[in-house]
């Protein structure tokens, strides 16, 4: 069994202040986008979970996963093995979701491989204690977050609202932890507006990493209807309303890092 899991940005992102359980309340609109990495299932005889990862180097029990396939072997009586092949090429540490997006494919792929059943409500239950934005990847498209990013809305956007999409990946990777522990969020819970991209990480993140401002900057000069970094960073995206524009811009940003031309699944 092969499938594919998408990577997302996050058009707008507003922290709204912390929980009872210690994590930040944020309200956010995820979008699925069109760059995937790959992963490949195959049963075994043994109760053996081995996951070989192409691409990228990542330590196999850091993975999400293996402990994604793990969470769901302790609900099957037979206790199934499998191997997991995953190619990469979502990048890591960008803000794109690439490795709770490969745990949730896993999730549904494995659902099905070993017959379980489980609609996706119980593999969201399952999924957040592995990270917050997973129940969004076993959904996809365009959903609102809420919560710790759990609590989820489809989203229909307008028609005029720009799809064509380039990713610009600066050499920097951004830990998560360390950009909510440095961030200074707004004292007044401002909830998000659809089609308002602000970010409320960009502040810290662009003082501590100003190539990341400027790459925002240059996508606007290139045309972008919008520009916003995605997640905690590193990648800074912008929006076009044609592909022709966005190939246009995306010689102007080849001399910041990595880019990508890909497109909102919506």
């Amino acid at each position: 069994m092969q499938v594919r899991a998408y990577a997302k940005i996050n058009l707008g992102l507003r922290v709204i202040g912390k929980q009872p359980d210690g994590f930040h309340a944020i309200d956010t609109l995820f979008g699925e986008i069109g760059l995937y990495d790959v992963l490949e299932f195959e049963k075994r005889e043994d109760d053996q979970i081995i996951v070989s990862v192409e691409g990228e180097e990542i330590p196999v029990k850091k993975n999400l996963v293996w402990h994604a396939a793990w969470i769901l072997q302790k609900f099957s009586p037979r206790r199934p093995g499998v191997n997991i092949f995953l190619q990469k090429n979502i990048p890591i540490g960008g803000g794109l979701g690439g490795g709770s997006s490969d745990a949730a494919a896993t999730l549904k792929a494995l659902n099905k491989l070993w017959g379980l059943h489980f609609n996706p409500e119980r593999l969201s239950r399952l999924a957040i204690n592995l990270g917050s934005d997973i129940p969004f990847f076993i959904r996809g498209g365009i959903q609102r977050g809420r919560g710790r990013g759990e609590i989820l809305d489809s989203v229909e956007l307008p028609r005029a609202f720009p799809r064509e999409v380039v990713l610009v990946i600066p050499p920097v990777k951004i830990d998560t932890k360390q950009a909510y522990a440095a961030a200074k969020f707004p004292t007044q819970n401002v909830e998000l507006e659809l089609g308002d991209l602000r970010n409320d990480f960009e502040e810290s993140v662009f003082a501590k990493y100003p190539e990341l401002l400027k790459i925002k900057q240059t996508l606007q000069r290139a045309g972008s209807s919008a520009a916003a970094l995605s997640g905690s960073g590193s990648t800074v995206y912008g929006l076009f309303a044609t592909r022709k524009e966005a190939e246009a811009a995306s010689k102007r940003l080849r001399k910041f890092g990595e880019v990508i031309l890909t497109q909102l699944r919506a």
